[in-house]
């Protein structure tokens, strides 16, 4: 019997990250049986490792010689938790701002903190770790996260043959290498919320904002005291930011198309736009019968603000109340709002939630068994409310169905922008960013479900995408490209 082919994915735990490379390594284990596959991660990640084997199975008749995927444990704490220990507050509140060149710079401060990320000794402690793997697994390719910098400088330093799996928009990471400056004036500076196409009396604010970012950056002082950490232990590090542009001998697989995207005007060649990469679910009445009924009552409003985000008390009210306008307004509606708190013991969280039995039009649950991207799928839903995290907007891309996107920190502006410019959904909190207003996000819900111009527009559009979308599948595309390089 010949030797399966190792292929190897190293990844930050984070939903964020790790989504696509599990979308990824779920197609290469159903469909290339002949690939052993391995996973490098934090222990947080090994549960939704085991989820995607266990999914895989089941397509596999009982007596075949199946193999899971092979989960490898790193040490240490995660990013998000690492950086959340640096600045002593939880993590999501470590990336809130608002928007606007003062919330922009706030985020750039911080940036100087994300950029040094795990602490010099744990960091090298990582390093060692996944070079250790990279040596005892001996694959024919890593699928590396470009955020996860002690495995892009163990890939580096073993010469292992590797390809990079990003979960951002070709904008976000190809924007450096864009001709005539176009990163300066072209397209708005991360955090800063501003319009796409950039209006001229905001270019001169967008130049000045990117070079503060530079600046945050090279005057970071957590970086400087890792960085003569690592030279006392005669150590390279790697840019804190991974892109194309560094090395051009290296693949990016990126989960954009030009139609999902702002446009650029240059692609180089080692980037490969796959489409978005979304994990394949099962339909919901596969997961939650109940749900599917309920689902299946009429038309449906998706509200999920991500992984990250805990409401407190008055962030639920004010979505509670503009789900209140939503339903006097449009009465065959109703609402499935995934509701995760900071603090599950508050008196507050079990009243919202008893609204799912006293009102039939809302559920608000804390955990919604089936995968999001199912949800979406149903022909039922018609608005999904979202954060315009990457994951999110790609769900919803491929569901085709339009969004509106209360944005708080970073590049969830940027997606907010997307949106907007692609005429596929609508930014109702700029001014109240990165809170809402219940007000306008209540107008916002009843503009884009009632039945009028604006919003048959956006619905039309948003199914052209998700038809594009959907033929172009992401996740079939990186696996592809991944066989060919292996």
């Amino acid at each position: 019997m010949s030797l399966k082919r190792k292929l190897v994915f190293i990844t930050n735990r984070e939903h964020g990250a790790a989504n696509v490379h599990l979308a990824v390594s779920y197609e290469i284990l159903v469909k290339h049986p002949d690939v052993e596959v391995h996973f490098v991660s934090f222990p947080g990640l090994e549960k939704h490792v085991r989820g995607v084997s266990d999914q895989a199975r089941k397509l596999f008749p009982e007596n075949t010689n199946f193999s899971p995927i092979v989960f490898h444990s790193l040490p240490g704490s995660s990013i998000t938790d690492a950086i959340a220990g640096q600045l002593k507050m939880d993590f999501d509140k470590a990336m809130t701002h608002p928007p606007g060149i003062s919330g922009a710079i706030q985020s750039y401060n911080r940036m100087a903190v994300f950029a040094a990320s795990w602490p010099g000794e744990m960091h090298l402690q990582i390093y060692a770790a996944v070079k250790d793997l990279i040596k005892d697994i001996n694959p024919l390719l890593v699928v590396l996260d470009p955020v996860f910098i002690p495995g892009v400088e163990a890939c580096r330093d073993s010469m292992v043959n590797h390809v990079m799996l990003s979960p951002n928009a070709m904008k976000d990471v190809l924007s450096q290498q864009q001709p005539r400056g176009e990163m300066l004036w072209k397209y708005p500076a991360i955090s800063s919320g501003f319009p796409y196409p950039l209006p001229l009396h905001l270019i001169p604010a967008n130049i000045y904002l990117t070079f503060r970012l530079i600046l945050a950056l090279v005057l970071s002082k957590p970086l400087s005291i890792k960085n003569a950490y690592f030279k006392q232990q005669d150590h390279k590090p790697a840019l804190p930011f991974s892109v194309p542009a560094n090395d051009d001998a290296i693949t990016w697989l990126l989960p954009s198309l030009p139609e999902i995207d702002l446009p650029l005007s240059f692609i180089p060649k080692n980037a490969v736009l796959c489409g978005p990469i979304i994990m394949e679910f099962a339909p919901v009445a596969d997961i939650d019968a109940e749900l599917a009924s309920w689902l299946a009552r009429g038309p449906t409003v998706v509200i999920n603000l991500g992984s990250l985000y805990r409401f407190d008390e008055g962030s639920a009210r004010r979505m509670l109340d503009a789900i209140e306008h939503l339903l006097e307004k449009i009465k065959d509606v109703q609402v499935l709002w995934k509701l995760s708190a900071e603090r599950e013991e508050d008196d507050w969280v079990s009243e919202m939630r008893k609204l799912t039995h006293s009102d039939k039009r809302v559920r608000i649950e804390k955990w919604i068994a089936p995968e999001i991207a199912a949800v979406l799928a149903s022909d039922t839903v018609v608005l999904a409310v979202h954060h315009g995290g990457a994951s999110s907007y790609h769900e919803t891309i491929c569901a085709g169905k339009p969004h509106i996107i209360l944005p708080m920190w970073v590049d969830l502006y940027d997606f907010a922008t997307r949106v907007e410019y692609l005429g596929i959904g609508l930014w109702p909190n700029k001014n109240s960013a990165p809170n809402w207003n219940s007000v306008e996000l209540g107008a916002a819900m009843v503009k884009m479900v009632e039945d009028n111009e604006v919003s048959r527009a956006m619905r039309r559009k948003a199914e052209d995408l998700g038809e594009l979308c959907r033929k172009n599948q992401g996740r079939k595309v990186a696996a592809g490209k991944i066989l060919e390089m292996m």
